[in-house]
């Protein structure tokens, strides 16, 4: 077990006076970044992706429920069809039928302008 003033990975074999620098602090020291980044940023990634992968799946069943429901309803009805529409209209107008000009909002007293 490491003292609270001991360096961490660094079992003091070496002078702190001196300028030389410990490899083993160097090395433990780029250990402990990367762990760092595998401890910290990499569930934090995961959980980003997870969170907008779930998210999206979450939020797409409201919009393919409805689809669901129109292409339900769509596949009973038939297909529209002109022809098929005057046909029938055709067929309802009797044979005495006049087209006649219903009068519109105008005043009928009104005169014209010259």
């Amino acid at each position: 077990a490491r003292s609270l003033g001991e360096p961490y990975g660094c079992r003091g074999r070496h002078n702190d006076d001196s300028n030389n620098r410990c490899p083993t602090r160097c090395a433990m020291a780029r250990l402990r970044e990367k762990r760092s980044f595998l401890l910290q940023a990499m569930p934090f990634m995961f959980l980003m992706a997870a969170g907008s992968w779930g998210l999206s799946r979450f939020l797409r069943l409201p919009t393919q429920v409805k689809d669901d429901r129109a292409r339900r309803r769509k596949q009973g009805r038939a297909k529209f069809d002109l022809q098929q529409e005057h046909e029938a209209l055709l067929a309802q107008v009797q044979d005495d039928y006049e087209n006649v000009r219903v009068p519109g909002p105008r005043n009928p007293n009104r005169k014209p302008a010259d």
